[in-house]
């Protein structure tokens, strides 16, 4: 069996659109945990990737905001000893 023969039914059921690909899921976990603050190095490992360059290189996009971020909290940090 192939993964067509699964995914593609579960996509339908799902009700997500026929063009869904598994890499789609893939990038939206990888959303989802950079949402939630997932450290790097663990991203790295539950996507299976062979170096922390890879991950941040692949999902950098998702970042924008990340040094504003920071800013703000560096910020806030030497405001509020």
């Amino acid at each position: 069996m192939n993964l067509h023969h699964y995914f593609k039914p579960a996509v339908r059921q799902a009700g997500l659109p026929e063009s869904t690909r598994f890499h789609d899921l893939r990038h939206t976990f990888a959303a989802i945990l950079i949402d939630q603050g997932a450290h790097p190095r663990a991203m790295m490992e539950r996507l299976g990737h062979s170096s922390i360059n890879v991950t941040l290189g692949t999902y950098e996009h998702l970042l924008p905001g990340l040094d504003e971020e920071l800013t703000r909290k560096l910020n806030q940090a030497w405001s509020n000893p």
